[in-house]
């Protein structure tokens, strides 16, 4: 959670209007490594995965005593997969068809809160979207010797700014209660982007490596992936130094997603997430 949360000791990012509750005299560094753990399991395999990446590196700090600032670099998206289908033909043997995709965008921020009154806070991220994403396609015969390898690239690089908002609301219901009700919003954004397209013939893997034998075809275009727009909404109650408890809610339209006038068969989405803490005596 983190819509409806703040606090003067930690950074979040997920809404610029908390940058308000740094204290006018502090700076925050955070540094955090996230890591995964993943298996796939069929009638007749049983795979696992582990990876290990830097999450972000954030700071927070004051610039007056009503406008506070953030600024850092975290991931936006990864891509990592690799699928193979090995199939049967006749007068030809065995084919296999590999599909991988490796990659991602990473974002570096500079955000803006501040606070026109006792009780609200507003914020902004404005941020860089950058990195390139491949999706790879091959189709080998590894039975024979006769059939040329075929080999597809299609990569997309970006580079282009990126806007979310942030707003919260505070009061204090007890003498220790603290609510926070906050909302988030990123408008749909237009990004730059190149793709490259680019389709070999291969004589196969000589230890490891592959010997590309012609360029069947090459090309390279301007355009826009389209990100849409999302909202979400938050709130926590907090008992100071004590315990925290908090819902958030989330919607963001990728239906709308393009990429080079692609939809990529993305459907809406909808997340709750319920959190808390507690600090013991």
């Amino acid at each position: 959670i983190g819509i409806g949360t703040r606090d003067n000791s930690s950074i979040n990012i997920v809404n610029p209007a908390s940058y308000t509750s740094f204290d006018t005299t502090s700076f925050l560094f955070e540094g955090g490594v996230a890591g995964n753990y993943l298996r796939l399991k069929s009638d007749e395999f049983d795979e696992v995965a582990t990876s290990a990446s830097i999450s972000h590196l954030v700071m927070g700090f004051p610039i007056t005593r009503w406008w506070k600032s953030s600024i850092g670099l975290l991931p936006f998206s990864k891509v990592g997969y690799e699928v193979n289908s090995l199939t049967f033909q006749e007068n030809i043997g065995n084919v296999l068809y590999t599909f991988e995709g490796n990659g991602g965008l990473s974002r570096v921020y500079w955000g803006n809160a501040i606070q026109p009154f006792k009780f609200l806070s507003l914020g902004v991220n404005a941020s860089y979207l950058f990195g390139s994403i491949d999706r790879i396609q091959n189709v080998s015969f590894p039975d024979s010797s006769y059939y040329v390898n075929t080999q597809i690239n299609n990569s997309v690089s970006i580079g282009d700014l990126y806007f979310d908002l942030g707003a919260q609301y505070f009061t204090q219901l007890k003498k220790n209660i603290k609510l926070v009700v906050g909302a988030t919003y990123h408008p749909k954004v237009n990004l730059s982007a190149k793709k490259d397209y680019l389709a070999r013939t291969s004589l196969g893997e000589i230890s490891g490596v592959e010997f590309f034998r012609d360029t069947v075809d090459y090309r390279n275009e301007q355009g826009m992936v389209i990100l849409p727009e999302g909202f979400g909404l938050g709130f926590s109650l907090t008992e100071a130094n004590y315990w925290l408890f908090g819902l958030d809610y989330k919607n963001d339209k990728w239906k709308n997603f393009r990429s080079f006038g692609e939809s990529d068969s993305l459907v809406n989405s909808q997340s709750v997430a319920l959190g808390g803490q507690i600090t013991p005596d």
